[in-house]
């Protein structure tokens, strides 16, 4: 990995008071379909339909305004149940019941959930309550001061953006404990939707890597955006011991591995390298036909394919188009006059090798002349193995030799990368003083030059002269 990508980008804060929504995921439901989803109070024609669920209270009285004590009279018949657990509270009361609170005054809806909160009315109305009308009676608690809600926090801007980080409500430990098991699940699905939205920034930022034409264009997107791990304000050691709450809501950093292994790929793309972690077949393919002493016809190809179907260092070096062994059926091998390996097929004392123009190769070696040697690099992270075998025959007086090499090859970390990771010159986003001064390249210090390499600059394409 040829630099450091975990540096935050800093936040603005910036207050937010989006409206409470069971919607999975953005846009956020608009108060008025809020409205829409509570039954129980959205008009004076649902006057007669509360009055008489709240048993006959007259529709005059609702409709005038209730006192705090007749709202906690009402809510108490609603929410009240002899049987055990409140299994006699419905749906239906529960609707009835946050009707009642949304016709309150801010000051009133604080005091009676306070009030109800005191005993098992409020986790009555919370257990019962469906989803859809859990948005209203949050609206409810945050409107009144009960429960406050911090300011959401937008990024630097940049491109990609990163998403905002939500607006969370604070847990408080003083809240009514029904009312702080309705929180925790509110900023626990705010958390999953911010989660979603970065998956898809961190998913924006890599491609934008892949796409990088240069290592300038790459510098310019930056690092990834990291921000800290969401955090559920008021959550206490008891509630981590006896609720198995905890006060991080998302992962640290997310996708910022992700992230550095694309800039690291994009940074061996530039270097004509493969990819940390990767692998490449390297294939060598050689033959000739020695007509006397004099004539020599042939050429040979090379090239390493990476595993994710890129050709480096490919090398062909052929004077004319020939084919070796024409009529001798066991061996062939043709190249174009612009170098282009075209096809090439040996069998020569039991062992066999085809390539043809697309890659695709074939090695059958069995006893006789095939070689097989291993190798270790340390200093470039390289290891592997390779097979190959070099023969040549006499067919009509016509020396025919043909030679084949296939090598396997895991690249790691090189030893010249580790400065880079987490020392105190950073990679592709730390400090570039020569760059930013416009200073030549052929003015840069070899050591220089040799840093601004590893970061995938060349002479050529630096943009200082």
């Amino acid at each position: 990995m040829p630099g450091s990508v975990g540096r935050s980008t800093g936040l603005d804060v910036s207050p937010s008071h989006e409206p409470i929504t069971t919607e999975a995921t953005p846009p956020v439901a608009p108060r008025e379909l809020q409205d829409a989803q509570v039954s129980a109070w959205t008009g004076a024609d649902q006057l007669p339909q509360l009055a008489q669920q709240s048993g006959g209270l007259p529709a005059s009285q609702l409709a005038g305004g209730l006192t705090t004590k007749v709202a906690l009279e009402e809510l108490d018949s609603l929410l009240t149940s002899p049987l055990p657990a409140n299994l006699g509270v419905t749906a239906d009361d529960a609707h009835a019941a946050v009707g009642i609170l949304r016709s309150l005054s801010p000051a009133q809806q604080r005091e009676v959930l306070v009030a109800l909160g005191r005993d098992r009315r409020l986790g009555a109305l919370v257990d019962n309550l469906p989803d859809d009308a859990r948005p209203a009676l949050l609206n409810c608690a945050t409107g009144s001061g009960l429960v406050a809600e911090l300011p959401e926090q937008h990024a630097t801007p940049r491109t990609p953006q990163p998403p905002p980080r939500p607006a969370l409500l604070d847990n408080r430990s003083t809240l009514p404990a029904a009312l702080r098991e309705l929180v925790h699940g509110e900023n626990q699905r705010r958390a999953n939707v911010y989660a979603t939205r970065f998956d898809a920034y961190v998913a924006a930022y890599c491609e934008a890597v892949k796409q990088a034409p240069d290592a300038v264009t790459l510098r310019a997107l930056g690092p990834l955006s990291s921000p800290p791990a969401l955090s559920e304000s008021g959550v206490t050691d008891i509630d981590r011991k006896y609720l198995g709450w905890n006060s991080a809501l998302t992962d640290t950093n997310p996708g910022i591995e992700r992230a550095a292994k694309e800039v690291s790929n994009r940074v061996s793309d530039f270097r004509g390298e493969v990819h940390a972690g990767g692998f490449s077949l390297g294939l060598e393919v050689t033959a000739k036909a020695t007509v006397g002493k004099k004539l020599t016809l042939g050429g040979s190809s090379s090239v390493d394919l990476t595993d994710d179907g890129r050709q480096l260092n490919q090398k062909n070096q052929v004077k004319e188009e020939v084919s070796v062994g024409v009529g001798f059926a066991e061996g062939s091998a043709t190249f174009d006059s612009a170098g282009h390996l075209k096809q090439v097929k040996a069998t020569v004392v039991g062992a066999g090798v085809e390539l043809d123009k697309h890659g695709k190769v074939t090695l059958s070696f069995k006893e006789g002349p095939a070689t097989v040697s291993t190798f270790v690099d340390g200093n470039a992270a390289k290891y592997g193995a390779s097979l190959g075998l070099d023969e040549s025959v006499k067919f009509l007086g016509v020396k025919v030799s043909v030679g084949a090499k296939a090598t396997v090859t895991a690249q790691g970390i090189a030893r010249e990368y580790y400065p880079d990771i987490g020392g105190k010159q950073e990679g592709v986003f730390g400090p570039m003083p020569e760059l930013d001064q416009g200073a030549a390249w052929a003015s840069l210090p070899k050591e220089r030059q040799q840093w601004y390499a590893r970061q995938g600059f060349t002479e050529k394409m630096w943009p200082a002269k």
